[in-house]
């Protein structure tokens, strides 16, 4: 009878789990077994090999008539083999559990099993182990365990890193930093979330790539955001650009970090990265706009222009200065390289301006070219011009300028005028950012503002001085130029 019992429950893993672990319920005697289970590790890859060493022991100091050890797994692992040096396996169900029938024990024997199982999906498993004597349905004692095994879900090393603004910030001003996050691999990397924490009082105008990824906001502090980017394959990247306008002066740190569930990050110390940002006011000084030349019509480049002389009043040098035009629109100033928004009351004006990065010495005074786009700018609406001196300004060279090589030039041409036309191969609404210097191992490089955007697959670029660069082509002993495509 107990022989047909056996292959009814045979054929019916999870109904032979549930007896035995209804027997187990009832325990009162002396412990007669001991149960080891050693698993081969605490951690493996999705679809690796898990081996379970379990070792039975009749403790009881007589024979037990008929034991069954039974192994209930978690979901997300499928049986491949077991190994037993006496019994048998007595009935599998992939996702429920296995039974070793052992048969009779004498005191003192020791049998010796060895079960393997793949793990499919990442996350925690656990596996649970059971020893009973059921000799004629007779529970005499029951050992357990529980193994726990974590299951990882990629080998990699994800890697963030934040691009701070170069120049100086100024309170209120719309400024842009970047998130770079990057799988260094070997392993694609699913789930990948990448944090970002902003300072108190930073105001967030922008995210770009617009809607490309998912974020949820900490509502609490409407300070942190959280991007759900997918899955990200090895030695690929991505990146996040934020702009956003800081409303208090002060140093203040960017943070960021990147991460993804059930992944063995090769190098965690890369998961995280800050970025001091200092945003002050503008600086001591007295300069004034003293005239300008009129407005007039370039053909060589579709746009308005006109000359405003910028002053130094002030009994001291200054460092660098802004022009500020106060509009009714941002796009109208088209060589400007900022915007700062200002606030009087109930309105906001957005304040498009230019930099002069050169120092203006007291009493002397410096000429800037202005651009404004003529299809959307009425000649009788050119803006109100205020000059403010700043600290310092940082043009430096952007990253790109280190990692990617330069553009070849189609044509450098002197126009009449004095000024450089430069003329180089494009992709249609791609970035480029010119660079120059007065040496050709461009040992003291700087930036020639702002970035221009492509609209053809050939652009021209002029070089007419203040304040793109710091003087004329025609007053600078000598001027080398390269060009950039941004990142």
């Amino acid at each position: 009878m107990l022989n047909g019992i056996k292959d009814f429950l045979g054929r019916n893993a999870v109904l032979w789990c549930v007896m035995l672990a209804l027997l187990a319920v009832e325990q009162g005697e002396a412990q007669v077994f001991s149960l080891v289970v050693k698993p081969s590790t605490n951690s493996l890859s999705v679809n690796g090999t898990l081996a379970f060493t379990l070792s039975v022991t009749n403790l009881s100091g007589g024979t037990l008539t008929d034991v069954v050890v039974t192994n209930v797994p978690s979901s997300g692992q499928l049986f491949e083999g077991v190994t037993n040096t006496q019994g048998t396996l007595y009935g599998y169900t992939n996702g429920v559990g296995i039974i070793f029938d052992l048969g009779p024990m004498i005191n003192g024997e020791v049998v010796t099993l060895l079960l393997t199982v793949q793990p499919v999906v990442p996350g925690s498993l656990t596996n649970g182990f059971t020893v009973a004597d059921i000799g004629d349905f007779g529970l005499t004692n029951t050992a357990a365990t529980n193994i726990v095994t974590t299951v990882i879900g990629a080998r990699a090393d994800l890697a963030v890193a934040i691009t701070a603004p170069l120049a100086t910030v100024i309170t209120n001003d719309f400024t842009y930093f970047t998130l770079s996050v990057t799988n260094f691999g070997p392993d694609s990397v699913p789930n990948v979330a990448l944090t970002n924490t902003l300072p108190a009082g930073f105001v967030i105008l922008n995210l770009f790539p617009t809607n490309q990824f998912l974020y949820t906001t900490n509502t609490a502090t409407n300070s942190t955001q959280i991007f759900t980017l997918g899955t990200l394959a090895g030695g690929g990247f991505t990146n996040i650009t934020y702009e956003v306008a800081p409303t208090n002066t002060g140093a203040f740190q960017l943070a960021a970090s990147v991460g993804a569930p059930n992944l063995a990050d090769t190098n965690p110390l890369n998961n995280f990265a800050t970025s001091p940002l200092t945003v002050t006011n503008y600086g001591p000084g007295n300069l004034q706009v003293i005239g300008n030349t009129g407005v007039t019509t370039n053909f060589q480049n579709g746009l308005l222009e006109e000359t405003v002389t910028v002053a130094n009043a002030g009994t001291n040098e200054v460092a660098a200065f802004r022009l500020v035009a106060r509009m009714r629109s941002t796009n109208q100033f088209f060589n400007s390289v900022g915007t700062n928004l200002y606030s009087a009351g109930t309105t906001v004006h957005f304040d498009p301006f230019v930099v002069d990065n050169g120092p203006l010495a007291a009493g002397s005074s410096v000429e800037l070219l202005l651009q404004f786009a003529p299809r959307t700018v009425p000649l009788s609406a050119f803006p109100i011009l205020t000059a403010h001196p700043l600290s310092v300004a940082n043009w430096s060279p952007p990253r790109a300028t280190t990692n990617s090589a330069a553009l070849n030039f189609t044509r450098i041409v002197k126009i009449p005028n004095g000024d450089m036309l430069l003329e180089f191969p494009t992709m249609a609404g791609q970035k480029y950012t010119v660079v120059y210097s007065d040496n050709v191992l461009f040992s003291n490089a700087v930036i020639a503002p702002p970035a221009v955007t492509a609209y053809a697959n050939e652009m021209q670029w002029i070089d007419y001085g203040p304040p793109t660069t710091l003087s004329a082509p025609s007053n600078a002993p000598a001027r080398f130029y390269r060009v950039y495509k941004n990142p």
